[in-house]
């Protein structure tokens, strides 16, 4: 759906100006950002449980 383009009869110009392609290009990116820090947090937390990784500590 497109926006309107004469916002005259409610304010004198776009209440939320902006490059609707500019706007899906920066909303692309961000979610591949979000989908590389969810793969980065899911292997973190892979290593976190692995029980290869957990240290002994030495009894006294």
């Amino acid at each position: 759906m497109a926006r309107p383009t004469d916002w005259h009869p409610l304010r004198e110009s776009d209440p939320v100006p902006g490059d609707p392609v500019e706007i899906r290009d920066q909303v692309k990116r961000m979610k591949k950002i979000a989908e590389y820090l969810r793969t980065q947090a899911e292997a973190l937390t892979a290593m976190a449980d692995a029980d290869d990784l957990k240290g002994n500590m030495p009894m006294n």
